[in-house]
């Protein structure tokens, strides 16, 4: 209980200690932070997180990929309501983690598929998800990442998004501010926004 109520503290002195100087850099840092994992374990029980399982409460029969699924939440509670859904996260503690949570579902959640590489991604899902992650990707990799995310989807498929771009006081060194290029990119692509959480691809 003492390192999930300091996780995100202990995370933000790691990336402060040594702050990574490239795209490589930021992912190698995901890959070996273990701070990550306890930052998350407190998140995932937040009332805001909780309301993002409730509006994700309609999406049933979809074919799903969450990208950053982090401790594999999101990724179980779609699995086990109906939709097929691929995880993606970078190797280390959160996909260990997310593995072995996965194994303990015993048949329940058998609709979740574990990807290892973006490469592997589907090119018609009915829905991305993208909870809280785009804030974590380098500026050298957004505007890739958004145009692989936009490739997945397929025609009037939704992007569920909640991107948090601020550093609270310093309390979230390793976010970065894509807000601009966010916005641009939902514009230059024709994204229609649904909701707070959703855009539809035209």
């Amino acid at each position: 209980m003492l390192k999930a109520n300091t996780g995100t503290h202990m995370l933000a002195d790691r990336w402060r200690q040594a702050p990574p100087a490239c795209a490589a850099d930021v992912r190698d840092f995901y890959k070996q932070a273990r701070e990550y994992l306890y930052d998350l374990v407190r998140w995932n029980t937040a009332p805001a997180f909780q309301r993002f399982l409730r509006a994700l409460a309609n999406a049933k029969g979809e074919v799903i990929l969450e990208i950053g699924g982090g401790l594999g939440t999101v990724a179980e509670y779609l699995g086990t309501h109906g939709n097929a859904v691929d995880y993606y996260d970078l190797p280390g503690p959160l996909l260990d983690f997310a593995c072995w949570r996965f194994s303990r579902l015993n048949g329940n959640g058998g609709n979740i598929r574990i990807i290892r590489s973006d490469s592997a991604w589907r090119p018609s899902y009915d829905r991305v998800v993208a909870l809280d992650v785009l804030e974590h990707v380098h500026p050298d990799e957004f505007g890739g990442l958004m145009l692989e995310i936009l490739g997945s989807l397929r025609q009037g498929g939704t992007l569920t998004a909640h991107n948090n771009w601020e550093n609270t006081g310093g309390l979230y060194p390793q976010h970065f501010d894509h807000s601009a290029r966010w916005d641009a990119f939902v514009r230059d692509y024709g994204l229609v926004r649904v909701d707070d959480l959703n855009w539809r691809k035209p």
